[in-house]
């Protein structure tokens, strides 16, 4: 079929609602994610409208968000220029039907908004100063406890002390007396091991030399015994040799008197032939 089919039938009106899903354009995770799909089946060809819709993306977002704030800047502006306008007409209306009554009210009002205010501080700074004055004694009182606690701690401390002093002197006059009595057994037991260890010592040098004694005594005999088999393989050689010669001395004869033979007999055949 190919791919340039395959991408005309994709692009086809009549089957785009069978289609919906494979190309997706909504989230760019999801066109990321469809492209390295199709790339990875071998239908990289198909992708080339997603890619070029992921490289637009951000500047479609780009100028989305510039219209929602130009439009919300918009409506902001018409709105406060409606509420000025309304404004103005009224106040224009009424000010020249009541214009001193609107001032003393105005003055009224804004006096006594002022002196609520200042109440209102005024109370909020007493009650932070209340606070304040509590955590202050509550800071003070755990202080104290905790002063308190300590001083006692520390006399437990120092009563536990002066306990474990006089048990720690009493203990370490008994390890002292241990480690005293550990020591002469051990010196005792050193004295024992050096005795043995001098007997032991003793009889291995004593056996060392007499093993010492029998490889020597080994070593010559097996000299000599080397020696004995080399004087009788020379003397074998002797012997084949002198053989050897002796054949090749017989050798030697037989081929003189065959070379005899021969020649006697070459001369009889040239006499024959001569007569």
């Amino acid at each position: 079929m190919g791919l340039p089919k395959l991408n005309q039938r994709l692009k086809d009106q009549t089957l785009q609602p069978f289609f919906e899903g494979l190309f997706p354009r909504d989230n760019p995770r999801n066109t990321r994610f469809a492209i390295n799909f199709f790339t990875s089946i071998g239908l990289g060809g198909l992708t080339d409208e997603l890619r070029e819709h992921l490289k637009n993306a951000p500047k479609m977002i780009m100028t989305q968000n510039q219209e929602v704030e130009s439009s919300d800047s918009s409506s902001s502006s018409s709105s406060s220029s409606s509420s000025s306008d309304s404004s103005s007409s009224d106040s224009s209306s009424e000010s020249d039907s009541d214009s001193s009554d609107s001032d003393s009210s105005s003055s009224s009002s804004s006096s006594s908004d002022s002196d609520t205010k200042h109440r209102k501080r005024k109370k909020r700074k007493e009650q932070s100063e209340e606070k304040k004055k509590k955590q202050k004694e509550k800071d003070k009182k755990k202080k104290k406890d905790k002063t308190s606690d300590k001083k006692q701690s520390r006399h437990e401390n120092d009563r536990d002390r002066d306990d474990d002093s006089n048990d720690e002197k009493q203990a370490r006059k008994d390890r002292r007396g241990r480690s005293r009595e550990a020591e002469e057994r051990e010196r005792a037991h050193e004295g024992a091991r050096r005795s043995r260890r001098d007997g032991r010592a003793e009889e291995e040098e004593e056996q060392q030399k007499e093993e010492e004694r029998r490889r020597k005594m080994d070593s010559q005999g097996r000299q000599r015994d080397v020696e004995r088999e080399r004087d009788r393989d020379r003397g074998r050689e002797r012997e084949r040799e002198r053989a050897r010669e002796q054949e090749n001395e017989e050798k030697r004869e037989r081929e003189r008197e065959r070379n005899k033979e021969n020649r006697d007999r070459n001369r009889e055949r040239e006499e024959r032939r001569r007569r």
